[in-house]
């Protein structure tokens, strides 16, 4: 039989029963350690933890079974005790369970009977012990928990607050800019420098937008209230507004957008930055000379709108990523197109917001398609 590793402490002042005892528990496989009085297993106790004390009830007080149940339990209050009493003294012994023994055997009992308490009060001992361990770590999860909550109340706090104080003076460079502009002629060297600087303010406020939306999206009371919206004209203007940023990376642009499609209920510029951020990652990480194809078609009670490049694609091992916030799945897309990773996630978020789902399909070197399906 295997060892078992409980350690078990048996007490009686009858030499004959202790050894029958030690005997008895020594072939279910355990190694049981003795003491012939009751004082005695009080001193062994002071220093030694036991995960079970068996003891005899009547013995010579001091040293007697309740003193040795209470010196247990006051020093080691996970330690089980088992009684064993005779038939008389029941009542006792239950007496004694109130002090906080687990079980009692009424002497003389069969080995067998030993054996089944002891396993039953040490199985209850091992559930009482995950029970412990799963509630600690329980409390450490939501503790966790609490703290990342409060941390993204922290950065939401932080974006919102940074986001509205760029604005302010974005919006007089930009004013600066366009006064600027309308007083230098096409012509005039100083005319190039300006419009470039109007165009990096024109990104940096699309920055600024992002973060804004970004956070205006997290709100968990966040409603839509939007309107039945045909998808064709949305997709004209988005692909009209990218139209000269496809053609400098010689890309072929193909719309398939039936006229008939139901029309689902929208916040309709909401969609539309949704849209305008798929197709804009359509072109930014396509292949030069490559091709871009926005489709929509109906699935039962939903509007399919897919966004399809001829691009690198992302790595199976990179896609659960692709929609979390400020992620961006190979550090190079940084530094070849920039931005804060924001893209995906306000994708995601905005679907989410309007009940859809939104899921990306890509392989790498055969390009990437994101699909939103939207109900109506």
């Amino acid at each position: 039989m295997a060892e078992r590793s409980e350690r078990i402490l048996v007490v009686d002042d009858d030499d004959a029963w202790l050894e029958v005892c030690r005997i008895g528990l020594s072939t279910l496989g355990f190694a049981p350690e003795t003491a012939l009085s009751g004082n005695e297993a009080l001193r062994r106790i002071e220093s030694e933890e036991f995960d079970l004390v068996v003891t005899d009830l009547q013995m010579p007080p001091p040293g007697d079974g309740r003193a040795v149940t209470l010196g247990v339990k006051s020093r080691w209050p996970a330690t089980d005790v088992l009684l064993m009493t005779a038939a008389p003294s029941v009542e006792s012994a239950v007496s004694v369970l109130k002090d906080g023994a687990s079980d009692y055997l009424i002497k003389p009992f069969p080995v067998e009977a030993l054996g089944v308490v002891v396993d039953r009060i040490l199985a209850a001992r091992r559930d009482r012990s995950e029970l412990a361990v799963e509630r600690r770590l329980r409390a450490e999860l939501e503790a966790a928990y609490g703290e990342l909550k409060r941390l993204d109340r922290l950065k939401e706090a932080f974006l919102a607050r940074i986001s509205h104080e760029l604005n302010t003076p974005l919006a007089a460079a930009m004013l600066a800019v366009g006064l600027l502009s309308e007083e230098t002629s096409v012509d005039e060297p100083l005319r190039k420098n300006v419009d470039r600087a109007g165009d990096a303010l024109q990104r940096l406020r699309g920055v600024i937008e992002d973060l804004l939306a970004f956070v205006d999206l997290q709100k968990p009371d966040l409603e839509i209230h939007g309107e039945p919206t045909d998808l064709g004209p949305v997709v004209d203007e988005v692909l009209a507004e990218l139209a000269r940023l496809a053609k400098t990376k010689g890309l072929t642009v193909e719309k398939d957008v039936p006229d008939d499609l139901p029309r689902p209920r929208v916040h309709r510029p909401m969609l539309k930055k949704a849209l305008t951020h798929l197709v804009r990652n359509a072109v930014y990480f396509n292949k030069p000379g490559g091709r871009l194809t926005v489709s929509a078609k109906r699935l039962q009670h939903w509007v399919s709108l897919s966004v399809t490049d001829t691009g690198e694609g992302i790595a199976l091992s990179e896609q659960e990523r692709a929609f979390d916030a400020f992620y961006q799945v190979a550090e190079y897309m940084t530094r070849t197109v920039g931005g804060l990773g924001l893209g995906l996630a306000l994708v995601k978020r905005i679907v989410e917001a309007h009940k859809g789902v939104v899921r990306l399909d890509s392989k790498p070197g055969v390009g990437t398609t994101v699909v939103v399906q939207l109900p109506y």
